[in-house]
């Protein structure tokens, strides 16, 4: 056994599930039912389909807007820290099977303050932040409610 066939194990643990597919953002900005098509395509394209955990990413209130179109699908929600428990609402509300609702958190925002939209998500959905980096006392207070279990971290790239 070679050594990359003994890593490949951790590295398949490492890459399940870490990525979201935008297609309807930059920089792919396809259509909806294009960014569709193209999600559907990749258990048979892709060479680690299971990088994948959403199979579109929307924004919130788009999500609950599409109904049957997007049943059966996992998605991820994009919400607004202002309108955090509108958008989980609306999200939760959709036909896709919700994965996931993240959210930018502004330098005054407090992570805690999120409590009370996770609970308005289906079982299983998580709530992501995205921290704004350049504030300090929102990485050390976003950094608590990591250790606590409460909320997921998510970065942009």
């Amino acid at each position: 056994m070679s050594a990359m066939t003994a890593a490949r194990p951790g590295l398949e643990a490492l890459l399940e599930g870490l990525f979201d597919y935008a297609g309807t953002f930059a920089p792919a900005s396809l259509p909806l039912d294009e960014a569709l098509r193209e999600s559907a395509s990749f258990k048979t394209t892709l060479r680690r389909p299971g990088m994948v955990a959403a199979d579109i990413v929307l924004p919130a209130r788009e999500l609950a807007s599409l109904g049957e179109r997007v049943r059966g699908l996992r998605a991820c929600a994009l919400g607004s820290w202002d309108s955090l428990r509108v958008d989980a609402s609306a999200a939760a509300a959709g036909a896709a099977s919700l994965l996931s609702l993240e959210v930018r958190l502004p330098a005054s925002g407090r992570p805690r303050e999120a409590a009370a939209a996770r609970d308005r998500l289906p079982s299983g959905a998580r709530l992501f932040l995205e921290p704004d980096f350049s504030a300090l006392e929102s990485i050390e207070t976003l950094a608590d409610s990591l250790r606590a279990g409460d909320l997921g971290l998510k970065v942009r790239c």
